[in-house]
């Protein structure tokens, strides 16, 4: 069976999958899926074969890759892919048209794939930014580091205002334990991006990773304005209050995100990672004291205090 077939069966599925599930869809994307006009699981390559080829000559490469647009926009991978598939069917020069689905694959995950289309991209035009950071996000998606690294910063030597780049070299360098150098990442990446919550959260990481919990505060707060994944916001808001002694606040916070069971095994969390075991302990128990059923996440934790303890 054509590769290509398998990919347009498998993101039918994943497509159905993230519909199931409400889930959202990875990386920086926050598309829900459309279900609109969806129709059924076909399990026939040779129909799936017949959509590729469908109405070539009823649409230009032009409408159908605005159609592969407005599909990827919405998250629905399989529409986007068709879409593409078509226009490059009748534009196979186009590498833009190459480069948009990739990114429809790398939104899949199927990162191997993608990595090649970018790799195709790169070897007709080795100055395509929007290449290099797609093969640097699939590099990142397969845990190759170094490989994404390296990719990103070729990405932002042809175009410095790639904001998706910087977000990801300031990740990586808050990993190594640079975080002074993240935070000149995710600060130039907010002057190119100034209402993404996502770069305001990882600003208030690198910052807390540098110890300057004051600014990380106020990023997190910022975050949070700007509509940030709200549990792990409030989680890291949670964190830092905590590290600057605000622990009244800061199980108020953790309260927000969950039960006050699972406040308390946070708090936990925090006073363990500051090697303050006894009060770690204490919340631990607090924890398991207060939960209604048996609560496996504070009671690991609480073995693995009493072990650090000894």
């Amino acid at each position: 069976m054509d590769t290509r077939l398998i990919m347009v069966r498998s993101l039918r599925m994943v497509v159905m999958v993230f519909f199931a599930v409400g889930c959202m869809l990875a990386g920086a994307c926050s598309w829900a899926v459309d279900q609109g006009g969806h129709r059924p699981y076909r399990t026939h390559a040779e129909v799936i074969e017949e959509d590729i080829a469908a109405s070539d000559e009823r649409y230009s490469a032009e409408e159908f890759e605005s159609m592969g647009d407005g599909g990827f926009k919405r998250g629905n991978l399989e529409h986007a892919f068709l879409n593409y598939e078509k226009a490059l069917r009748l534009k196979p020069k186009n590498q833009n048209l190459r480069c948009k689905r990739a990114w429809v694959l790398l939104a899949g995950n199927f990162n191997d794939e993608a990595a090649k289309e970018f790799e195709t991209v790169l070897s007709k035009n080795e100055n395509s930014a929007a290449a290099r950071e797609g093969l640097g996000q699939a590099y990142f998606q397969m845990k190759r580091y170094d490989q994404a690294l390296a990719e990103f910063e070729k990405a932002l030597i042809i175009d410095a205002t790639r904001w998706r780049s910087r977000n990801y070299v300031g990740i990586m360098y808050n990993h190594k334990n640079n975080p002074l150098r993240a935070i000149q990442e995710f600060t130039s990446a907010i002057a190119i991006k100034p209402d993404s919550g996502i770069l305001y959260n990882n600003l208030g990481m690198a910052y807390n990773l540098a110890g300057r919990y004051s600014e990380a505060l106020d990023a997190y707060q910022k975050a949070y304005e700007l509509g940030a994944p709200r549990e792990k916001t409030l989680n890291n808001l949670g964190i830092v209050l905590a590290k600057m002694g605000r622990i009244v606040k800061a199980e108020d916070v953790f309260m927000e995100v969950g039960d006050e069971a699972q406040a308390y095994n946070n708090l936990g969390c925090v006073y363990l990672s500051a090697g303050d075991y006894e009060m770690a302990r204490k919340s631990f128990e607090t924890a398991l004291r207060i939960s209604p059923e048996p609560y496996s996440r504070a009671s690991e934790n609480l073995k693995k205090c009493r072990r650090m303890m000894n």
